[in-house]
């Protein structure tokens, strides 16, 4: 049996290859909102596809090393990860702050690892953001 990430990727090929009628497109909404996760490998061949740089919202599972250079032309962006270096979030988020993107636009990253705190606020403090090292409960009660 094929896995699903071969099935998505076939729906994909196709689609590259044929005109997108409407009926492909709303193929193509289907799939990129029921993914569970994916290879790098995978996403590597989706971001090569025309429907994918002209995507606005697409929520995923998780995705295996991520490259943030995919992920810029999005307005909308839900996915997980085991990791994501502080300097790519800081590049996703900047791009995000910088472009005239809808209201109702987002970024929203799910770390299924623990992440480095510290290294992240050194980081952000280098980029002359102000930050506190304390639980969030703490700052709202």
């Amino acid at each position: 049996m094929e896995s699903f990430w071969q099935y998505l990727s076939e729906i994909f090929r196709i689609l590259v290859i044929q005109k997108l009628d409407f009926k492909s497109r709303c193929c193509l909404r289907k799939c990129s909102k029921i993914c569970h996760g994916t290879s790098r490998k995978g996403m590597e061949i989706l971001v090569e596809t025309e429907q994918w740089r002209s995507l606005k919202k697409f929520s995923f599972g998780e995705i295996e090393n991520v490259d943030v250079n995919w992920l810029l032309n999005l307005e909308r962006i839900r996915f997980s990860v085991g990791k994501f270096l502080v300097e790519d979030i800081w590049i996703l988020v900047q791009n995000f702050l910088n472009k005239n993107y809808p209201i109702q636009s987002y970024v929203d990253i799910y770390l299924t690892e623990n992440a480095d705190v510290n290294n992240m606020l050194m980081f952000l403090e280098e980029q002359n953001v102000i930050v506190k090292n304390e639980p969030i409960s703490e700052r709202f009660l």
